[in-house]
């Protein structure tokens, strides 16, 4: 297990439950999972708020679907929007 100070801070955004909790268990003991969104307004607010390393979307989310919220990050010179990965469903 790496040294929780120097892995990545991720933020894992989508609307399917049991997907945000494999991917969890998956990347648990190699980074900080610093939050979980289930929308994509939730996940724009937690990303302002919590400035993660890596944020996993989910392109097809209630509210704001993935592309939105990083168009939105852009938008706000969010430096989390720079690491973006998508989850296409």
């Amino acid at each position: 297990m790496q040294n929780k100070s120097r892995c990545p801070r991720i933020l894992l955004a989508d609307d399917f439950p049991i997907f945000l909790e494999e991917v969890e268990r998956s990347l648990r003991n190699d980074c900080e999972i610093v939050g979980f969104a289930h929308d994509g307004g939730e996940a724009l607010k937690l990303c302002l708020t919590l400035n993660p390393d890596i944020l996993l979307l989910d392109l097809s989310m209630p509210i704001l679907c993935g592309f939105e919220v990083a168009t939105r990050l852009k938008e706000l010179g969010c430096t989390s929007k720079d690491n973006v990965v998508f989850r296409i469903p």
